[in-house]
């Protein structure tokens, strides 16, 4: 079996895995492989382990490097993307101006881009994904971080010094809890896994839940926001209140990308995302409360269409767009 030019390998580096595939110009994946990425802490063995997978994922098509059109791949951290440097990768360490790309270009013989992780899932989402159609398209991941995407025009908004998208600290309270950055009362401080956890400990303080301490088997210490997810879907009030306290904050974050770049999507992802319309209708009443009127009108918020394949996907067009 043979590979067009045009297919191409798409690299999505996670702190937690590592994915990889080999990924059609439509977008298809023909392909994959994972493995757990904090087996290989250190950069060298995490690079030699992405080699052995790239040649794993390939074997079956027996190509040889001419038929690949190129390697694009998103990593969670600071990146020069027209270097293809590594700055620094987020709770994986040891990176520290790691020049990525030449290194891989010269193992490979291949041409290599690398980006941050969520604008590289911004690109996937804007191309195939929920912001098809769109022209100013921001992603929002949801997670341990919170992190952000912009699409302004077509084109990807990586700023200055390419560090444009730290959705996560937007400072929406300067009273409120520190941050992971050591800063206090931002987003991420709010709507992060973390302080969905701790949102949920202190009003169980306050409250009982049946069937979040069936859950965690009696153990609010093994709290995560999928038991959240799961006792809100079961009616558990508490739950649902902490959905509806996550939403409200989110909307104010959202409200001031909105006021300032009047985009036309927003495009929700990542795993606290799935908790779908129990966070999104109290998104949308604080993003209307406030969001100026006539940027509110033009948004639409939707959930990821590309899911857990965003990353690779959109590594993958990387290639395409010449990084």
């Amino acid at each position: 079996m043979s590979l067009e030019k045009t297919s191409f390998i798409g690299i999505d580096v996670g702190a937690t895995n590592t994915k990889i595939a080999l990924i059609s110009k439509q977008a298809f994946i023909l392909s994959r492989s994972n493995f757990p990425t904090k087996f290989y802490q250190d950069k060298i063995a995490l690079i030699k382990k992405i080699l052995n997978e790239i040649h794993k994922i390939l074997k079956p098509y027996k190509p040889s490097a001419k038929h690949i059109g190129g390697i694009g791949i998103g990593l969670p951290g600071l990146i020069d993307h027209s270097k293809g440097i590594v700055f620094s990768l987020t709770n994986i360490p040891g990176w520290k101006d790691v020049p990525l790309k030449r290194i891989l270009e010269r193992r490979l013989n291949l041409p290599v881009f690398i980006d941050n992780d969520v604008n590289v899932i911004c690109l996937g989402e804007y191309l195939y994904g929920a912001g098809k159609g769109s022209r100013n398209v921001i992603a929002v991941s949801l997670g341990t971080g919170i992190g952000g995407g912009i699409i302004i025009n077509g084109s990807l908004y990586r700023g200055a010094s390419f560090s444009a998208g730290e959705i996560g600290h937007i400072m929406i309270n300067e009273n409120g809890p520190r941050c992971g950055c050591g800063r206090f009362g931002c987003l991420e401080s709010y709507v992060g896994n973390y302080a969905i956890i701790r949102t949920a400990k202190e009003k169980l303080k306050k409250k009982t839940s049946k069937i979040l301490k069936e859950l965690t088997g009696g153990n609010f210490k093994n709290l995560t926001p999928e038991y959240l997810n799961l006792a809100a879907r079961r009616g558990d009030s508490l739950a649902i209140e902490v959905w509806e306290d996550v939403g409200r904050y989110l909307g104010i974050g959202l409200s001031a990308i909105v006021n300032l770049l009047n985009p036309d999507r927003i495009v929700i992802c990542g795993g606290v995302s799935k908790a779908g319309n129990l966070l999104l209708k109290p998104v949308l009443e604080s993003l209307k409360e406030y969001s100026l009127d006539v940027p509110f009108r033009a948004v639409g918020i939707v959930f990821s269409k590309l899911g857990d394949d965003a990353g690779v996907i959109g590594a993958s067009c990387l290639v395409n767009q010449g990084g």
